[in-house]
């Protein structure tokens, strides 16, 4: 079963990097929409928003239509979106309002908890869609590193999560445009359907800060006082906050999951100091500046997961920054020298394939995804 996991995911990273070469190998076409008396409207289609729609559509189809089975808390979701349809959730539950709400507004129009599913694969996709062609300077390699840093696999399995993620991505354009107090309200609508949300808040500060020496040193301060500090943070949350207490001496701290959080912030920390090569171009680049510094908050909450994995699900938050990171980065790099471009370009996606593949043979039960199974 573990090769035919792996066979899955290979055919599905092979299907990503064929259409990607094939809508890269076009040129932007102009397609003929209509004529209206003289005029003639036309359509130009951009190859970035077909690649995307193409790609996207995939995932959509991958996520809306996946058994229960497919992702650990995709079952728990269903049978919570029954519950609530018929009125049989309690009034003391663990889950947010917004999400309560959403799950209720969905039950009027279907009482099958597919419809959640296609929904919220609608929402999470078109945000992922959305940040990418905003942002990204090599679109076509931030969608291959939105799969190889397993947020395909995220968006699968933590639904809450995704959809609040999906809100917060929304929320980038906002905060670079330094509108704070609509930032803010992103955040809290956020929380209303993943609590922990409202950690993002922090993120506020990003547009202000510059990269320079000083900011760095800080940052590498912080990042080691976050490192001593993870077995302190545990103690402190079991012994004050009784909602995650029931965690202790579980797998997500001793062993196991733990191993992810280390393997998370070894691949996080590798794409700091491959940003930094490059910070002195950085300084005036607004958005990679703002994503390098996302990735950094990230980088520290996943040293602060090492002694409670959960932490690390916040982090997640802010390294899918990442996807934007990388690819600017590397443009910045073809600007100056193609070939060395080139290289890093094949170093990162054979790096990060080969990570994905292991987590899929010795550790497909982080996120339950596979084996796969579509279900209509």
């Amino acid at each position: 079963v573990l090769y035919a996991d792996m066979l899955f995911a290979l055919i599905l990273l092979f299907l990503l990097i064929i259409i990607s070469f094939l809508f890269y190998g076009i040129n932007t076409i102009n397609t003929p929409l209509a004529k209206q008396g003289n005029n003639e409207l036309s359509l130009k289609v951009n190859k970035d928003v077909a690649y995307l729609f193409c790609i996207f559509s995939v995932f959509f189809v991958l996520l809306a239509f996946r058994d229960v089975s497919v992702g650990n808390d995709t079952q728990n979701y269903a049978d919570l979106y029954d519950t609530i349809v018929n009125g049989y959730l309690k009034e003391d539950t663990r889950y947010e309002v917004g999400y309560i709400l959403y799950n209720k507004v969905l039950g009027v129009f279907s009482s099958s908890y597919r419809l959640l599913l296609i929904v919220s694969a609608f929402i999470v996709v078109c945000s992922f869609a959305s940040i990418i062609r905003k942002f990204s300077n090599k679109i076509w390699l931030s969608v291959l590193l939105l799969f190889l840093l397993s947020y395909f696999d995220i968006s699968a399995n933590l639904l809450r999560q995704a959809i609040a993620m999906a809100i917060l991505l929304c929320a980038f354009d906002i905060l670079l445009k330094k509108r704070s107090a609509l930032f803010v309200i992103y955040v809290l609508f956020a929380s209303t359907f993943h609590l922990m949300s409202l950690v993002f808040v922090v993120a506020i500060i990003v547009p202000y800060v510059n990269l320079t020496k000083t900011s760095l040193l800080i940052l590498l301060l912080v990042l080691m006082g976050a490192y001593f500090l993870s077995d302190y943070l545990v103690n402190y949350i079991f012994n004050n906050i009784a909602l995650y207490s029931s965690y202790e001496n579980s797998e997500y701290v001793l062993g196991g999951i733990k191993i992810a959080s280390i393997l998370n912030s070894l691949i996080f920390a590798l794409v700091l100091i491959f940003s930094l090569f490059k910070y002195q171009d950085l300084k005036d680049d607004l958005v990679t500046r703002s994503a390098f510094w996302m990735v950094a908050i990230g980088e520290i909450l996943l040293l602060l997961s090492l002694g409670f994995n959960q932490i690390g699900r916040v982090s997640k938050m802010f390294t899918i920054f990442a996807i934007i990171l990388i690819p600017n980065v590397l443009s910045i790099i073809k600007r100056k020298s193609g070939k060395l471009y080139i290289v890093l370009c094949i170093l990162w996606i054979i790096f990060l394939t080969i990570q994905y593949l292991l987590i899929v043979k010795y550790r497909s039960n982080w996120h339950g995804i596979y084996p796969y199974k579509l279900s209509f």
